[in-house]
């Protein structure tokens, strides 16, 4: 039992953590080095709207995207905030729906995620086996078999 927890186990949950930190740091680094500014797009949204806003508002709506998007502060303070909020699970606001939280979406695509999965891995298993099985039986049978390579020999 120790030979596995120290050979297996061990490597297996430092693997994964490995794979979590690498994971959430990419998805940190890969949208910061897009030339877009989600905090510019959503004011020439409300620019492009029609809508007459104050620049002072307007100022104080950057100052309120830049915090709401987590995009306040230096890029070590802006990965360890995204790392508490991922821990805390706010995921924050959708940059394609705005102003709607990401966990609102989630939610509302669950109960499709788990209709499709539900039934898919429950009959997956069954239906694979049941034509491995046929297909398996199905096969032709070999006519001709040899017990041993000495009958060769012989003639």
């Amino acid at each position: 039992m120790r030979k596995f927890v120290l050979s297996y186990l061990i490597p297996r949950i430092g693997q994964y953590f490995l794979v979590i930190f690498l994971g959430v740091t990419l998805t940190f680094v890969i949208p910061r080095l897009s030339p877009n500014d989600p905090v510019e797009q959503q004011v020439s949204q409300l620019m492009m709207s029609g809508s007459q806003v104050s620049p002072e508002a307007i100022e104080h709506m950057r100052v309120a995207l830049t915090e709401m998007y987590g995009l306040a502060g230096s890029p070590w303070e802006q990965y360890w905030a995204f790392w508490g909020r991922l821990l805390r699970g706010d995921l924050g606001p959708s940059l394609s729906s705005f102003p709607t939280p990401v966990n609102q979406l989630l939610a509302t695509a669950m109960p499709w995620t788990f209709g499709l999965l539900i039934p898919i891995t429950t009959t997956t298993p069954p239906t694979c086996i049941f034509f491995w099985m046929h297909c398996h039986w199905a096969l032709p049978k070999p006519i001709f078999r040899e017990k041993n390579s000495r009958n060769l020999e012989s003639d």
